[in-house]
């Protein structure tokens, strides 16, 4: 149910004299009685464990720069707040924080959410129900019919109302500002420096860095005109399809938000559509992110949107380019996944570079416009002229070679 990287035994050092717990959750019922075995995911910072009807997710010891979870106690406040935070777009999803416990002759069984440990445990986790694989929309959306007519509609409506509601303040506005999107770029950059020849390409990799301090300074007094409008929230972080699930029952879970790092949840809600868009586009599905955009804007009166849109969809295309890329140096992850996620990052990072060709947007404190020969027909504020614009603007770009999911 979560976004799998890798799968297997294989489990990552934990380091600071730790001993994982992971290989002995995996044994018949160390989950719970009657859960069997489990099946073991890994992310480039979670174990995930599947066993009957529950998910459980550990988080691995690791400090990354933009995370830390290198202790049991920083472990336990990240699975606080994962769920906590995820309660806000979910239904009954999200069990609790479990501890994980040693047993006596050796190993650990996971107790139960809400548990009192008496200062026993050796590491905690997140508990869930786990949801069905071919319900999520990565899925879903490769699959002719399986989406019903207006779902798309009906969720951009969905999360306006869900922005409306959020958080803000002057702390969640600053990561909005273009000082704040510029360091989080230049992060991106100083990361992926070490894969700008074998996996992006020197070339795109410049101009990439290229288009983004042009648009920064372009946008700059766009970017500070929503946060006077109040787009700036607490938003989920990591709005992508593999985060959607669709039930049988019509139940639509958005879970999976970014819970260890402030800084890349908040910020101007135009980030969070962008990238659930960014990703419909990657799996061809032009005509589901238009017809998404086009519910959002005119259920949130969010008429700039378009203008700063494809900053941010280069935004997300690169920064999973990059969660793929940082799979390569990961001697965890089989040799065959690195490969997918080598060929995984490479097309993301192409999306990203056309994404950066396309944002040549102006703005002079009236509308929204790009300079010519670009000048998209029609008024942009019309949801119907933005559907069919991002369509054409998709069409043309899946010409020069469609981004895989």
């Amino acid at each position: 149910m979560m976004k799998p990287h890798a799968r297997g035994m294989a489990v990552a050092p934990t380091g600071g004299g730790e001993v994982s717990s992971v290989p002995s959750l995996l044994l018949p019922d160390a989950l719970g009685p009657g859960t069997g075995v489990a099946e073991l995911i890994q992310t480039h910072i979670s174990y995930v464990l599947l066993a009957g009807e529950r998910a459980v997710k550990l988080k691995k010891p690791r400090e990354m720069g933009f995370l830390d979870f290198t202790t049991p106690e920083r472990r336990r406040a990240a699975c606080q707040a994962e769920v906590r935070l995820n309660q806000r777009l979910t239904h009954h999803l999200y069990l609790g924080v479990a501890p994980v416990l040693p047993v006596p002759g050796g190993g650990h069984r996971l107790g139960a959410p809400g548990e009192d440990d008496g200062g026993a445990a050796v590491d905690w986790a997140v508990v869930m129900r786990r949801l069905p694989a071919e319900r999520m929309l990565d899925r879903l959306v490769l699959v002719e019919g399986a989406i019903p007519a207006g779902f798309f509609t009906r969720l951009g409506e969905q999360l306006a109302d869900f922005y409306r509601r959020a958080a803000t303040d002057m702390h969640i506005a600053s990561f909005a500002r273009p000082s704040a999107l510029l360091a989080n770029w230049q992060e991106n950059f100083a990361q992926t420096l070490p894969h700008a020849r074998s996996v992006i390409g020197v070339r795109r990799y410049a101009a990439i860095a290229a288009a983004v301090y042009r648009d920064v300074a372009r946008l700059g007094p766009l970017f500070e005109q929503r946060i006077a409008e109040g787009r700036a929230r607490d938003c989920h972080g990591d709005l992508r399809l593999a985060s959607l699930c669709l039930e049988e029952d019509g139940t639509v879970q958005v879970y999976d938000c970014i819970e260890f790092n402030e800084r890349f949840r908040y910020g101007d809600a135009a980030a969070d559509i962008a990238f659930l868009s960014m990703d419909l586009e990657g799996h061809g599905r032009a005509d589901l992110a238009a017809e998404f955009i086009a519910a959002y804007i005119a259920r949130s009166g969010d008429t700039t949107l378009p203008a700063v849109l494809p900053f941010y969809q280069c935004y997300r295309a690169y920064v999973r380019g990059k969660v793929d890329a940082f799979q390569l140096d990961e001697p965890e992850i089989p040799a065959a996944q690195r490969r997918t996620a080598r060929a995984a990052a490479r097309q993301r990072f192409a999306q990203a570079a056309r994404y950066a060709r396309r944002s040549g947007v102006c703005y002079d404190g009236g509308a929204p416009r790009r300079p010519e020969p670009h000048r998209p027909r029609g008024a942009v504020h019309l949801p119907g002229a933005i559907r069919q614009s991002m369509i054409n603007d998709s069409r043309q770009a899946q010409d020069t070679g469609r981004s895989a999911p």
